[in-house]
């Protein structure tokens, strides 16, 4: 009788690590199918020659711009629905990805003057993990702009601080007045142009050690910095 038992256990503890390993193929193929976007979209990437974002959006209606950081893997559609949970887990062509998407929060507009935008940062990388690069004081320093595209434009942004906040952030997570300068106060590394006037864009991704945290990069738009 002891020996059935010891059978049967052995048996459940086997085909439970067999559904564990089948999910673990099926999490890694539909992370590696979200970061690679596609022909369909990488088409219409811009380019310095081209920007045309409205071809994009005839894919999906839901693509309101795009984003990329030169010597990181950033380099995405970024995506806007009616809320902060839709692409959480869907990528650019609306299927399942845990990877999700770079979504902008559903209660901007690009002329706000502090807006968000989130994208996760996943164990295979892609996303927005490459914030992290930016805690080290040499990255953050050779790397002083990115791009952004928006309609038929490329906006040069500038990336003035990196720093961990708190998730629970209501200051700067509900979108409140002040948020940059309170984002700023917090920062590991600022850069001295953080006063500037402009428009400010927090992009925001979990902390690899604390859950509770969140790496973000401060950027900064002004109308002179508009190609």
């Amino acid at each position: 009788m002891v020996s059935v038992v010891i059978n049967y256990l052995i048996w459940a503890a086997i085909i439970a690590l067999a559904f564990v390993c089948a999910y673990m193929i099926y999490d890694g193929l539909a992370v590696t199918n979200s970061v690679i976007l596609g022909e369909e979209i990488l088409t219409y990437a811009p380019s310095d020659e081209t920007v045309n974002i409205a071809a994009l959006r005839d894919i999906n209606e839901d693509i309101v711009g795009w984003i990329r950081i030169k010597d990181t893997s950033i380099d995405y559609p970024i995506m806007q629905s009616a809320d902060n949970e839709y692409y959480l887990q869907r990528n650019c062509r609306r299927e399942f990805a845990t990877a999700g998407s770079i979504f902008l929060d559903y209660r901007n507009e690009w002329d706000d003057d502090f807006l968000i935008i989130y994208g996760h940062r996943m164990s295979y990388g892609g996303m927005f993990t490459d914030i992290i690069k930016f805690k080290e004081r040499s990255f953050f320093e050779e790397h002083e702009t990115g791009e952004l595209f928006i309609d038929n434009r490329k906006i040069i942004f500038e990336i003035v601080a990196f720093g961990l906040i708190k998730a629970d952030d209501r200051s700067v997570y509900d979108l409140k007045e002040g948020a940059a300068r309170r984002v700023i106060s917090q920062a590991t590394f600022v850069r001295d142009s953080s006063a500037a006037e402009g428009r400010y864009i927090l992009l925001s991704t979990c902390d690899a050690q604390d859950k509770t945290m969140r790496d973000v990069l401060l950027v900064r738009i002004s109308d002179g910095i508009i190609e």
